[in-house]
């Protein structure tokens, strides 16, 4: 059994692309959304003989920590603040006069705060002139086909909005214990403000339909990211906790994390629920074939962070301040995948394999014919087994310059020590400098074996530590970076890039 990419047969054409969060792209909304630029950039990729769009994931995302991506509210749901307010009005659903009313926003950056408020606002009068997309079939037909996590995430959206965004452990007893007749009352009594949450998940999907069409048009293929936890506060913790390891009223019994290593002397606790896998297993993992299937809409390519935690996780008692009283779990891989890939044969999946843990994913990666992936930037120095050094590579990889979890490669050769630099410049030479470091790295990582090259669109327009995404082990001031509009029409004044991946073969 092979995942979609038989990465290890013969003629399989390599290719290359961008890593460029789609909240990161310019707009005049305060935030990158699915309109004009994100057309803008696809154009761009194709422009420079790019073959595909990598980006971060796309659910729906919570102040309260950060507005990370990777703690999003749902594993299903769409974020709305990527709705396009200029799509609203050109598809008719709202005047051009409401556009002229939103606040101005600062280029280059993202005031989440803002961002809410004013969206708040527009969708509020979307609701209205729309009367919630009642008696529109194609409404309806989404409605019915994604039945099966919609009504409680709008639900969920609402309540907890209803509630001052407190957590869902927090709420009234009958909502906390989903008693029916409870959740029925609530829900006649905020009947309108859940209207307007299908509504805008409909919006959502429908203009990222139309945005992957576009792609596929200039063959450009769109690669997602999928956490492989959702947090306790989220609407499948709420809607199916038997799931996780938590209690009939949400109190989490053990969480995610990482063993005590020498970044840490108490690990990591990243403080997820853990899966039931025995429930998971026992239902025939339909709620992650559920959200498999429903990424399968959204992507062509999907990259399932934390790969490892499939294999086995580090499980930390809930109620433990730090990681370093968890313990190793098994989880039942290679169960799950064999159902995985008989329900989507043609799953394109990537795993998200880095880590200490790397070696011992390879025999079920091999099995599945899944690939994992490289980082240039690890790739110097660690010896001559380093999986990331450029000789160490193979078709069986996705390379990176640097993923959103490094500072963009211009930045990071500025701060590499002696050792590190030798062992550069082993692979360059000492004429490598600062201003040309991250264009020598992308033509590195094309020039690979690797069978997918990605590099992040800060590393394309040489951009250097303003530029970074985020900064883990920090909470907040993150996943704020946005381009302008300059630097997007740059992308086009890029020739080095489109003659450099034809150099490599990558082209098609």
């Amino acid at each position: 059994m092979s995942a979609a990419l038989p990465i290890a047969a013969p003629g399989i054409q390599p290719s290359s692309g961008v890593l460029m969060p789609v909240t990161s792209l310019p707009s005049d909304f305060g935030i990158g959304d699915l309109g004009p630029a994100a057309y803008d950039f696809a154009d761009a990729l194709a422009e420079n003989d790019q073959q595909v769009w990598q980006v971060l994931p796309v659910n729906p995302t919570d102040a309260g920590t950060g507005n990370c991506p990777y703690s999003a509210m749902s594993a299903f749901a769409g974020e709305t603040s990527l709705i396009s307010p200029e799509l609203l009005v050109k598809d008719g659903y709202l005047s051009p006069k409401v556009l002229k009313k939103m606040p101005a926003f600062a280029q280059g950056t993202i005031d989440y705060d803002l961002v809410a408020k004013s969206r708040v606002r527009l969708f509020d009068r979307l609701l209205k002139e729309t009367k919630g997309l009642k008696g529109d079939p194609r409404f309806e037909d989404f409605c019915q086909g994604n039945q099966v996590w919609l009504e409680d995430y709008a639900r969920f959206a609402v309540f907890r909005r209803h509630f001052k965004n407190r957590a869902w452990q927090e709420w009234p007893k009958g909502l906390v214990r989903r008693d029916s007749s409870v959740i029925e009352k609530w829900s006649r009594k905020l009947s309108k403000e859940i209207a307007r949450e299908r509504m805008l998940q409909f919006v959502f999907s429908d203009q990222w339909a139309r945005l992957r069409e576009h792609c596929a048009g200039n063959r450009v293929r769109l690669f997602g990211d999928v956490p492989l936890y959702v947090q306790g506060n989220s609407a499948d913790a709420w809607a199916s906790r038997s799931l996780f390891h938590m209690s009939d009223e949400g109190w989490v019994y053990t969480v995610s994390g990482t063993p005590p290593d020498a970044f840490s002397k108490t690990g990591q606790r990243w403080g997820h629920p853990t899966y039931r896998w025995d429930q998971h297993e026992k239902d025939r993992f339909s709620w992650w074939l559920n959200r498999l299937g429903r990424n399968r809409e959204l992507f062509d390519h999907v990259r399932l962070d934390h790969f490892q935690g499939l294999v086995r996780f580090w499980d930390v008692p809930g109620s433990d301040a730090t990681a370093e009283n968890g313990k190793w779990v098994d989880a039942p891989a290679d169960r799950f995948l064999k159902s995985a890939f008989a329900t989507f044969p043609d799953l394109s999946l990537i795993a998200e394999d880095l880590g200490n843990e790397m070696q011992s994913l390879a025999p079920i990666m091999e099995r599945f014919g899944i690939p994992g992936m490289r980082v240039l930037q690890y790739g110097f120095g660690g010896g001559a087994d380093n999986p990331h050094a450029l000789e160490n590579l193979s078709a069986k990889a996705v390379v990176y310059t640097g993923t959103h979890d490094n500072v963009p490669t211009r930045a990071w050769f500025g701060s590499i020590d002696r050792e590190t630099r030798v062992s550069f410049d082993q692979h360059y030479d000492s004429r490598t400098t600062e201003q040309n470091v991250a264009r020598r790295m992308v033509e590195m990582g094309l020039n690979s074996p690797a069978f997918m090259a990605i590099a992040p669109v800060q590393d394309v327009l040489n951009l250097g530590a303003e530029a970074a995404i985020n900064h883990p082990s920090t909470v907040h001031g993150n996943w704020r970076w946005r381009m302008t509009p300059n630097q997007l029409d740059a992308l086009l004044e890029h020739p080095w890039l489109r003659q450099a991946t034809r150099d490599s073969g990558r082209s098609g």
